[in-house]
């Protein structure tokens, strides 16, 4: 996994000016998250519900052709 400090990633993130939530996690955090979420790298996308329970763990990227259709599943 490509090791990136937080000064580099605030950096990406305004230079691409990716807008949305993102959350620094260090080592120890990453490792944590990735052991609890079953998720092996990032970016992990997910969708939870209104009470914050997991809807899908391992969701669509937000660009895909996919995830209007998973959305729109979940809202019938």
């Amino acid at each position: 996994m490509l090791a990136i400090n937080k000064r580099q990633w605030e950096k990406t993130i305004k230079r691409m000016k990716i807008d949305g939530n993102h959350y620094y996690l260090n080592k120890e955090e990453s490792d944590i998250f990735r052991s609890k979420y079953n998720t092996s790298g990032y970016p992990a996308y997910m969708i939870l519900g209104k009470d914050g329970s997991f809807i899908n763990r391992d969701a669509p990227r937000p660009s895909s052709d996919e995830i209007y259709s998973t959305l729109k599943q979940l809202v019938k």
